[in-house]
């Protein structure tokens, strides 16, 4: 597959081709990159800046081409396979098939890297090509269940719920799960903010709970 010169790895691409590249549109794409912290320079995206934050991948330049070419759905994927949708998102979820990290931007929004995706279908030992993840921007659970004070469980069980949307994260090999630290944070200012909502009416500025406190402490601008 071409890659655009667009996407040439010290470049920049345009709010367009950032939505090819994730197969987004255009109304979606851009509070989509600034949820994880990516915002545009001179109204164009820096590919470094979307490999680290968006990806949660630190790669030499020389691995760049693999990463720059556009997302494949689950979808694409489990046409390739010859399988489900549904099917094979549970059989990943549940560790019950072994596959490249499948990134989960939302419910509707689950990619994966084309080139892993491809060298795993076409492979007959089903081999691709690992990227390093950057442990700053993609967390484990209990880690993340410390910084905010919870316990790990309860945070499960709470991003389980209907009402409250999974933060963004990555499932590996066996359905383990890595989570982008900014959209987790997001989602707790997004929580206090409801809870406080829900609550007596306030005659103080919102200062928001534990979540909100540890998220303003990171950077994030909950709201007030």
């Amino acid at each position: 597959m071409e890659t655009d010169l667009a996407y040439a790895p010290t470049g920049a691409v345009n709010i367009k081709k950032l939505g090819k590249w994730l197969r987004m549109s255009r109304n979606t794409v851009a509070p989509f990159a600034q949820e994880l912290g990516v915002e545009p320079l001179s109204g164009k995206y820096l590919w470094g800046r979307l490999l680290s934050s968006v990806l949660g991948i630190d790669s030499p330049i020389s691995q760049y081409d693999g990463l720059m070419q556009p997302m494949m759905t689950l979808a694409q994927a489990a046409d390739d396979l010859c399988m489900d949708a549904q099917d094979l998102k549970e059989k990943i979820e549940d560790g019950r098939v072994q596959v490249p990290p499948l990134f989960v931007f939302g419910q509707r929004r689950r990619r994966f890297i084309r080139s892993q995706f491809q060298a795993f279908s076409r492979n007959p030992r089903g081999y691709y090509p690992a990227y390093h993840f950057n442990n700053q921007t993609l967390v484990t659970l209990p880690k993340i269940a410390v910084q905010l004070g919870k316990d790990p469980q309860a945070l499960a069980d709470l991003w389980s719920t209907e009402d409250v949307n999974e933060p963004m994260h990555v499932v590996l090999q066996g359905g383990e799960k890595k989570y982008f630290r900014a959209s987790v944070l997001k989602s707790a200012c997004d929580q206090d903010v409801t809870e406080e909502q829900q609550s007596s009416v306030r005659t103080l500025p919102f200062s928001g709970g534990i979540l909100g406190a540890v998220a303003r402490s990171q950077g994030v601008g909950c709201a007030s």
